[in-house]
């Protein structure tokens, strides 16, 4: 390449020299001739040669050092586009995100590899294909079905601005079970183009924290239903924060409202009676000096004045120096089992009485163990026996039939560990008499990784000695797993934290950061962009001079009114450039940011450019003031709040005459319920079609309005409704007229249709009454000639009149039967067309199928007529232009409605055509089969495919009982 440019540069000075110099070699002949009889001729010629020849070389000097610059240059900006492109495919390739671009039409141009991972499927499976195939199942948080304008590419396509943080669920190629994916679609545009030409997905796989929230709500559900059952509440005081934390059944013993906060501790002790609360100070203060946990029972007073009676087993809580940091416990409602102690300590006043309590409460017990997954073990030294119950034979997936395993089976359970954890502390519980809470892990018989709480207390004789120990075992795996979880999760968020910047950098949105001075402390490109700062001069209080000075006093209110509602409220102000004073809409929200310790450390802010909208909002108001139609604004109590100028013109009122006022005053009185139902309909966030209701002039008469109503949010909130009206009086005039028009043309077809039938009758009973009957007689008299021996010579004559009069006799049947078929008087329309299938079968070569639900059908005569009619139109025209060898003909009929179809397997048509369809040779044609249709009271349905056949359907309602009955 550099070879073929040193080349070309060559080539291009070498043809500028020779032109130079022919230039200079003709030059000299035109002034040879022009200075032949001059003298100075041999001066010129001579400068010309000298100065000519030093001009032509130096130039082509400078010519090709100045190529040779541009080729340097231009070799320097190839380098660096190389470069350019090649960080942007290693980015894209390399990026933590799935990144995908897909064309408006939902076409994959490019993918990078964590996408395909993500999706489990590979590159020549997605370019090139639709992202909207149905093979995704793309589905939203709720798992409902996410519809085909509700994904996010075709919003973001459709809105023409960025979707973020949109959740939907799709099916993973590999793994075929569903993926959790956060997508944001930002479509792009090219430079003073409208349209995006491509949209950047970017998508993020949140399937283990989708699967690990709905796990955590499963267990939060558990552990309060279980709380419930248990009667058991559960609690835990900070002493560094002073923050107390109480589960939904403490609230319930003390009869609070769990919708509040706990109440502070000098409100909490006024519940309890004295010797309850001299019992709990006692027990906090020798927690609180020497880390002694307790276990006693109170006596509650609580706030609906119910005695409760609670056994309150608390433990210290201990920071990694071992120093108490506060306190936790459980307290379980014993009211029912305290008073029946009690009860029986009063008659009887000894120590048996009460185990035999604990005995008689043993399955109750059991059932609580069972439901918060406690097991209950004992150990004494003097006999060396082990009792465990049935709950911790089921933590350990053992046989309770098998007894208690040995003590080396049952170290074996846990790991390395947690094993030594237990010696230890057993060892020190043996020796020492202290007890204790541990945390243990285990592998139980099923193979089941399970983690446990198991708390151990000593049993004293009489002189203090440990005899042996006692505990409870509670199964707390799924609690434990979600606490692991949510220390990855943590670890994640403090990772995106760092990310938070390089993400929010390409953001189409403005973002910022502040401190709690309001001290900008961080703004991204788009905000720079639209302020024409540097993030130098936005620093501190710099970024207020890129604020529009008329809207500074409404910022510093709106800012503090967004952040009190965490972003939800929002509002507009403006920017100007301070490079270009281009002045850009913005819509602005804030929120509090709090770091890990629950702190306000400061505030995030976003601005969204809004210019466009507002241009649109100033030209809407521009059409609404200019247009013919009737554009009004209405408050939610229907009062208007803005009339367009065309009120004066349609209703000959002034806007100012009716705003304020109800519009449902001016509507007539029979349209009020119509108007006040697409009100409620906007209101349930129903789409509303256009709607007709006539309104009141001001000069008395009434207007007929054609309407389209929607409705105005604001902070999700209903503000207005907005309604678009035209005047169509005059064509709801015509539309009368038409509909007059129509009755009278249906009630004429019936009658014609009748008179035609009647006239058909007519003519067939006289045929059947004086013609065939001629015929007959004259058959009989040729008969009687052919039997007379005197007329043989004629004999052949007789004959061939015989035959002709037989043949006439047969067409006058089929004439007479075809103008008015006797059986269809006679026996009914189901007859009628099942002979009509014979004789169609009979006489042109055509399967005829014929199928009833019914086998006795009576109608009334005109309508037996009509649907006959119909249906011989029909096969006539299957017969005529069809080429059709087989029809079904099917009749089914239920209460209220009779539906007959006939179906052939004919060359087909364009059903398009059929409303220009005028038979010439049938009658009315389709036309008349239309309207008698429509004189039944019927519906009629035509469907044809080419090279297929041809359906039609003809659906007759019954609502008068009379017209049909069955046998």
């Amino acid at each position: 390449m550099k070879f073929l440019r040193n080349k070309i540069n060559i080539i291009i000075v070498f043809i500028y020299f020779i032109t130079s110099c022919l230039y200079f070699t003709f030059y000299d002949k035109l002034v040879s001739s022009f200075f032949s009889s001059n003298s100075t001729n041999s001066l010129l010629i001579t400068l010309q040669n000298y100065q000519g020849v030093l001009f032509i070389v130096i130039s082509s000097i400078f010519m090709y050092v100045a190529l040779k610059r541009k080729d340097y240059k231009t070799k320097q900006k190839l380098i660096g586009l190389r470069k350019y492109k090649n960080r942007h495919y290693d980015l894209f390739d390399n990026i933590t995100h799935g990144v995908l671009y897909v064309s408006p039409k939902g076409i994959v141009l490019s993918v990078n590899q964590t996408c395909l991972d993500i999706l489990g499927v590979e590159k020549e499976h997605m370019v090139g294909h639709s992202i909207y195939k149905p093979s995704w199942k793309p589905v939203h948080e709720n798992k409902s079905p996410v519809k085909a304008d509700e994904h996010p590419t075709k919003i973001a396509f459709k809105t023409k601005k960025p979707v973020l943080k949109k959740t939907i669920g799709i099916v993973n190629a590999k793994t075929g079970v569903y993926t959790w994916l956060k997508v944001n679609a930002i479509p792009e545009f090219e430079n003073g183009k409208k349209q995006p030409f491509r949209a950047c997905i970017i998508i993020d796989d949140i399937t283990e924290l989708k699967n690990n929230q709905d796990l955590l709500i499963k267990n939060q559900k558990s552990i309060r239903e279980a709380s419930q059952l248990a009667k058991i509440g559960f609690w835990e005081f900070d002493t560094t924060t002073n923050k107390v934390t109480w589960s939904d059944y403490l609230y319930e013993i003390f009869g609070l409202d769990p919708k509040n906060d706990p109440p502070p501790q000098e409100e909490i002790i006024k519940y309890f009676d004295k010797p309850s609360l001299e019992k709990l100070q006692k027990s906090n203060v020798e927690l609180i000096a020497n880390g002694t946990p307790y276990d006693i029972d109170v006596k509650i007073i609580n706030l609906n004045n119910e005695e409760i009676w609670a056994r309150n087993v608390v433990h210290p809580i201990y920071n990694k120096e071992k120093e108490i940091i506060g306190r936790r416990g459980i307290v379980r409602n014993i009211t029912d089992d305290k008073k029946a102690q009690l009860k029986l300590e009063q008659s009887k006043q000894s120590l048996e009485t009460s185990l035999n309590l604990v005995e008689e409460s043993e399955y109750a017990l059991k059932e609580a163990g069972r439901i918060a997954k406690i097991g209950y073990w004992s150990y004494d030294e003097q006999t060396d026996v082990l009792f465990w119950s049935e709950g911790l034979h089921k933590i350990y997936g053992t046989d309770p039939k098998k007894g208690v395993p040995p003590l080396d089976e049952i170290l074996n359970f846990f790991t390395e560990d947690s094993r030594l954890t237990l010696i230890i502390a057993t060892t020190n519980l043996a020796k020492n008499g202290v007890p204790y809470e541990i945390e243990l892990n285990l592998t139980d018989t099923n193979n089941k990784n399970v983690w446990i709480k198991n708390t151990g207390q000593p049993i004293f004789n009489d002189k203090n000695e440990v005899i042996g120990r006692r505990g409870v075992s509670q199964d707390i795996t799924e609690s434990k797993n979600i606490q692991l979880q949510l220390l990855k999760e943590k670890e994640k968020t403090e990772i995106s934290e760092a990310k938070f910047k390089s993400y929010t950098e390409k953001s189409p949105t403005a973002i910022y950061t502040t401190n709690l001075d309001g001290d900008c402390t961080y703004a991204n490109e788009t905000w720079l962009e639209i302020s024409g700062m540097t993030l130098q001069q936005a620093s501190g209080t710099g970024w207020v001079n890129a604020l529009h000075p008329d809207d500074l006093e409404a910022i510093k209110k709106d800012w503090y009114q967004s952040v009190q509602s965490n972003g939800k409220w929002k509002y507009e102000y403006r920017f100007i450039n301070i490079k270009t004073k281009e002045i850009t809409w913005v819509e602005g929200t804030a929120k509090e940011i709090f770091n890990d310790k629950n702190e306000l450390i400061g505030y995030l802010g976003t601005n969204v450019n809004i210019t466009e909208r507002k241009k649109a909002e100033e030209m809407y108001r521009l059409l609404a003031d200019n247009t013919n139609d009737l554009i009004s604004l209405q408050d939610p109590e229907t009062n208007f709040t803005y009339l367009s100028p065309s009120i004066k013109t349609l209703l000959g009122y002034e806007a100012k005459e009716l705003i304020g006022k109800q519009n449902l005053d001016l509507v007539h009185e029979e349209d009020v319920a119509t108007v006040k139902h697409k009100i409620e309909q906007s209101l349930n966030g129903l789409a509303v079609n256009d709607f007709i209701f006539r309104i009141k002039h001001k000069k008395g008469h009434y207007v007929w309005l054609e309407s389209l109503l929607s409705t105005v949010y604001q902070n999700n909130n209903i503000i207005a409704y907005l309604t678009s009206s035209r005047d169509i009086t005059q064509w709801m005039l015509a539309r009368k007229k038409i509909e007059e028009y129509q009755t009278s043309l249906q009630k004429l077809t019936a009658e014609v249709a009748m008179i035609e039938e009647k006239q058909k009758k007519d003519i067939a009973a006289n045929i059947h009454d004086h013609l065939s009957q001629s015929l007959v007689i004259s058959k009989m008299r040729i008969s009687e000639l052919q039997k007379n021996a005197s007329l043989k010579n004629i004999s052949e004559d007789l004959d061939f009149v015989n035959k002709h009069i037989s043949e006439a006799l047969e067409n006058s049947r089929k004439i007479t039967y075809e103008l008015s078929p006797p059986v269809l008087y006679q026996l009914g329309l189901l007859e009628t067309l099942e002979w009509m299938s014979d004789d169609i079968q009979e006489k042109y070569d055509i399967t005829v199928h014929f199928t009833s639900n019914t086998t006795h059908l009576e109608l009334s005569e005109f309508k037996s007529i009509l649907i006959y009619r119909c249906v011989q139109e029909v096969i006539t025209n299957i017969i005529k232009y069809a080429k059709a060898t087989e029809i079904k003909l099917q009749l089914n009929k239920n209460e209220e409605t009779i539906t007959i179809i006939v179906k052939d397997n004919g060359v087909g048509f364009d059903t398009a055509i059929l409303k220009n369809t005028m038979s010439t040779e049938g009658g009315f044609g389709l036309f008349a089969v239309r309207e008698r249709i429509r004189n039944l009271n019927g519906e009629l349905q035509i469907t044809s495919e080419k090279n297929v056949g041809t359906t039609v359907k003809f659906f007759v309602h019954l609502n008068n009982k009379n017209d049909i009955k069955e046998q």
